[in-house]
């Protein structure tokens, strides 16, 4: 845990001093809930394991698209119009 430690402490994305702590039950990844002068943020660390089709760039292009699906609903243009596939996931960031 102190490499990963060390790693998310040295993302620029923080505000003001962080908090770490480890999240469990993360099969084939290390979870981490980060706390900042924000809120509260999970950081995941893994890695591919092609014999259980687990490729992490397939999971951050889904991510991705969530996002912006998000982005685009909020500015009020319905995805449904633009042909993009629909998530039922919630997108990446701080909750409201």
């Amino acid at each position: 845990m102190q490499a990963d430690e060390q790693k998310i402490r040295a993302l620029p994305c923080w505000n003001g001093p962080v908090e770490v702590a480890v999240l469990k039950g993360g099969m084939s990844n290390a979870n981490y809930l980060v706390t900042d002068a924000v809120g509260k943020h999970v950081v995941r660390f893994g890695v591919d394991y092609p014999f259980h089709h687990v490729f992490r760039d397939r999971e951050l292009s889904g991510q991705i698209a969530q996002l912006v699906e998000h982005s685009i609903e909020n500015a009020g243009v319905p995805s449904s119009t633009l042909g993009l596939p629909t998530t039922q996931s919630r997108p990446c960031g701080p909750r409201p």
